[in-house]
C-alpha cells in the first residue's frame, strides 16, 4: 500500500515578503503577482540552498582574508537589504544614463515612478560608502523584466 507523505516543511520567508508592498496602485507600477511572491525568499540566507551554501563559502574566504591581512581590513556583511531602492541609488549614483535601456519599464520592475525593485546589488553601493564602510560584500535578491528561458529568469541573485 501506499501512503501519502506530508511536503517538506517550507522554510519561513524574510520580512520583505509582502506582496502588497509591490503591487501598489500606482500608474508606473509594472511588478506582476508573480514577482511579488518571489521577494523576501531569502535563498541566500538559507544554509542548505545551494546560493545559500556559495554566499556562506564566498564570506568565509573574505573573512580568511581579514584574518591575514596585515592592514586588519574586516569586511562588513550586507545580505538583508531592502529589496526596494530608489532610482538615484539604482542608475545616478552609478552614473548611469538617463536614456540607457536598463531604466526602461520593458527591463526594470518599478514600484512608483521613483522606486523600483533593484536591478543589482550596486544599488547598495553608494549608500555604504557614504556611510564610512570601504570593505564590504553585498548580497541579495535581483529583478530585472528578463524574458524566461534557459539562462534567463526575473529574479536571481548576486554578490559584490
Amino acid at each position: 500500500t501506499h501512503k501519502p507523505t506530508a511536503a517538506p516543511p517550507q522554510a519561513p520567508l524574510g520580512k520583505y515578503a509582502v506582496p502588497s508592498r509591490y503591487l501598489q496602485p500606482h500608474p508606473s507600477n509594472n511588478i506582476t503577482p508573480h514577482i511579488a511572491s518571489l521577494v523576501g525568499r531569502d535563498l541566500h540566507l538559507r544554509p542548505s540552498h545551494p546560493i545559500g551554501i556559495i554566499r556562506s563559502k564566498i564570506q568565509e574566504y573574505f573573512a580568511s582574508l581579514s584574518s591575514n591581512s596585515s592592514d586588519n581590513t574586516t569586511y562588513k556583511i550586507f545580505d538583508a537589504e531592502d529589496p526596494i531602492v530608489t532610482a538615484q541609488q539604482c542608475f545616478d549614483d552609478l552614473l548611469i544614463p538617463p536614456d540607457h535601456p536598463g531604466r526602461a519599464p520593458s527591463d526594470t520592475y518599478y514600484v512608483t515612478d521613483r522606486s523600483l525593485l533593484r536591478t543589482h546589488t550596486s544599488a547598495h553601493q553608494s549608500q555604504h560608502l557614504r556611510s564610512g564602510v570601504d570593505a564590504f560584500l553585498c548580497c541579495g535578491d535581483v529583478y530585472r523584466r528578463d524574458e524566461i528561458d534557459a539562462t534567463h529568469y526575473p529574479a536571481f541573485h548576486q554578490m559584490e
